[in-house]
């Protein structure tokens, strides 16, 4: 009876997990978001289950020890970051510039609260793992996503009919049309759309009796949220799922289903082409531009004086160069905010050119993970990131189930080629719900459908 109980609430908690990222993940408290709060419950949970039972029981699986060692490492550079002065903070007096350091983002806290947020990530992904223990509960969290899925793609597509024929403003509408939903931020929405965009392309490749929803309802929600990713026009996200599907499309979508794909795609972007290319393309090739004409010039500075690459790129040299002042543990997990906006002020004078108090009243880390991580916990820390990536492209192999080969490697899979792209310029995205649900989705069916007959992992 205890099992049975205990085994019911774990998947709902689950469920709930997994409601958190998608339909509530704008909203915070104390600058924890409403999946680092379900993470925490998970904990809570686990610890009860624990000490009822008298033993702690952590179910191993294929990227366990990558994660836990970047956990640890994690642990390691900002305890190194409080030890050594080589690394301390900027002083009291430049710190006082910023508007945003109280709380949890308070000098003496923010490391510690980013590190939690690590262990969060990395114990939710554990806790997914170990209890979405059968095909039938796989299932079960697959359909409860697709419905959550489904009504963010609805209602994105309804606050983009209200302004566009009615002018009706709802949630969040930024500039050339770019639509951020009830999310806010229009890449954060992007990154949600892309992670349940190649699970429905898997279904409809490859039905599954146990799926909840028609054919018919999963060819509209992909339509839908086709268009509700394309008025994202996210430069990041975009580009990212479209490299994402030529390398996993041709070998799970095949070749007419990916060609099909890709024309609707290109005739969307014909048809909305002026702020396609303002947001998307334009956004995304400026960097390279603007680094050919530095080049060419043979400086970084235009004739007028002022520096001739975009923010986006002025805090990844900016997180670069941080790195290389610290490059074996960096300057601690969560500090960057700390010495970025000083660092682009030493380097290009963007305090001359950029001066507002907006300027000082954001967090600015370098926009791109890898070079976060590289910073904050050094050439460590970015090859153990570098490693869990391997590691969880090698367990595709694994698959040898053709009932779930295209779900797991394909729908899980293919978002996370996506994820790894995309986050190249997007920062703080170790951190994110619906990546660390994806891993957990990834690794759960890599586990119960690889290697092994589904006899055995059935409740």
């Amino acid at each position: 009876m205890y099992n049975a109980q205990t085994s019911t609430l774990d998947l709902k908690l689950i469920i709930l997990f997994l409601f958190s990222i998608v339909l509530v993940s704008s909203i915070t408290v104390a600058s924890m978001t409403t999946s680092a709060m379900v993470a925490m419950l998970m904990v809570v949970l686990f610890i009860l289950n624990g000490f009822i039972k008298g033993k702690f029981i952590l179910i191993q699986h294929p990227v366990q020890k990558p994660l836990l060692l970047l956990l640890l490492w994690a642990l390691v550079s900002l305890l190194l970051s409080e030890l050594l002065t080589s690394k301390a903070l900027p002083s009291a007096e430049e710190l006082n510039i910023y508007k945003w350091i109280t709380g949890l983002n308070s000098p003496q806290v923010r490391g510690i609260a980013f590190l939690f947020r690590l262990f969060l990530s990395i114990f939710a992904i554990q806790y997914i793992v170990m209890y979405v223990n059968s095909e039938i509960k796989y299932i079960k969290v697959v359909n409860y996503y697709l419905l959550a899925y489904s009504m963010v793609c609805v209602y994105v597509i309804i606050q983009i009919s209200l302004f566009i024929f009615f002018g009706i403003e709802v949630g969040a509408i930024y500039d050339n049309f770019r639509f951020g939903g009830f999310i806010g931020e229009p890449s954060t929405l992007a990154g949600l759309l892309v992670s349940g965009y190649f699970l429905i392309l898997s279904l409809l490749i490859k039905t599954n009796k146990s799926i909840w929803y028609s054919i018919s309802f999963l060819k509209c929600i992909i339509i839908i949220a086709t268009i509700d990713l394309l008025f994202t026009f996210s430069a990041a996200w975009i580009p990212s799922a479209i490299i994402a599907f030529v390398l996993t499309g041709r070998k799970y979508l095949g070749g007419k289903k990916l060609i099909y794909l890709l024309t609707a795609v290109l005739l969307l972007s014909i048809i909305f082409h002026e702020a396609f290319y303002l947001s998307v393309i334009k956004k995304s090739m400026d960097p390279l531009i603007n680094v050919i004409n530095a080049i060419d010039v043979g400086s970084a500075y235009s004739t007028e004086g002022y520096f001739m690459f975009n923010s986006r790129i002025a805090t990844m040299i900016s997180g670069i160069k941080i790195f290389l002042n610290n490059p074996i543990s960096g300057i601690g997990i969560g500090k960057s905010p700390f010495f970025m906006p000083l660092q682009m002020i030493n380097d290009f004078g963007y305090e001359a050119r950029f001066y507002s108090e907006a300027y000082y009243s954001s967090r600015i880390p370098p926009l791109n993970t890898y070079i976060q991580w590289m910073a904050e916990t050094g050439i460590i820390g970015l090859a153990i990131l570098i490693y869990i990536i391997y590691s969880l492209y090698k367990q595709s192999k694994r698959i040898n189930n053709a009932s779930y080969k295209h779900l797991i490697n394909f729908g899980f899979g293919g978002a996370l080629i996506a994820v790894a792209i995309a986050i190249n310029a997007i920062p703080d995205y170790l951190y994110v719900g619906y990546i660390n649900f994806l891993i957990a989705m990834y690794i759960t069916g890599i586990k119960l459908f690889g290697g092994k007959s589904l006899n055995n992992n059935r409740t």
